[in-house]
């Protein structure tokens, strides 16, 4: 003899999803993943940008180390002007 349970042959017992549910689900799940793919977009921009001032910061501290070693390595200041400056080496060399 097979005895079936009340509960599984009742249909308004049954679980699952019903279409709205699905729906309302499917969408706030694409808004999330969304959001999140803008997020990373954004972060990914801003990293590089972060790099690029980096590798900035770096050319520009290694031009002027060079410029004050050999500024430190003359002997006097001979001539200037708003865009130049001209030194005597203790060669007697000029470096402008």
């Amino acid at each position: 003899m097979i005895c079936l349970k009340p509960y599984l042959t009742s249909r308004s017992k049954a679980r699952g999803f019903t279409l709205v549910e699905v729906l309302v689900m499917s969408a706030i799940a694409t808004i999330v993943i969304a959001a999140v793919m803008v997020f990373t977009l954004f972060a990914t921009r801003s990293f590089l940008a972060l790099g690029n001032y980096n590798d900035l910061d770096r050319s520009s501290r290694n031009a002027l180390d060079r410029l004050s070693r050999e500024i430190r390595q003359t002997e006097s200041l001979t001539a200037y002007a708003t865009n130049k400056l001209t030194f005597t080496d203790y060669d007697g060399a000029t470096l402008v």
